[in-house]
């Protein structure tokens, strides 16, 4: 029971703090669009950034364990490593909750693995990934 708790804390906290800047991408643009410039990266990087992280968000609440799912995980990931790559590139010292999602990522990732599909019980959920039989 108390892995359930941890897993489904862990997605929480995951989805409230992606969630909102993926939104916020596409309803002030102009806040995150210059960070985006200074880095060399051209404006259109962050409107596709944002469509997957909300995929991705979606895919983690929805779909049950398998290849689409393990996508989502490597790909939050990436972006989190890359985004804290820009941040000390950019020396801003926003570095400290980038390391705080990616050690979240990878409690959820690893009790969300152990408890096999949490989904089953708690939730509605899709299986897109392959069945093996014994």
């Amino acid at each position: 029971m108390l892995q359930k708790i941890v897993y489904w804390a862990s997605l929480a906290f995951i989805i409230v703090r992606v969630g909102p800047g993926a939104v916020q991408y596409f309803i002030d643009p102009d806040k995150f669009g210059g960070f985006f410039e200074t880095l060399g990266f051209p404006m259109w990087v962050m409107y596709v950034l944002g469509v997957f992280k909300i995929l991705g968000i979606l895919v983690l609440l929805f779909v049950r364990w398998g290849s689409l799912k393990e996508w989502a995980y490597a790909g939050f990931m990436f972006n989190f490593l890359l985004a804290l790559g820009a941040y000390l590139a950019q020396d801003q010292g926003k570095g400290w909750g980038l390391v705080i999602l990616l050690v979240v990522l990878f409690l959820n990732y690893f009790v969300g693995r152990r408890l096999g599909s949490p989904q089953t019980e708690l939730g509605p959920g899709l299986y897109l990934g392959r069945t093996y039989s014994h």
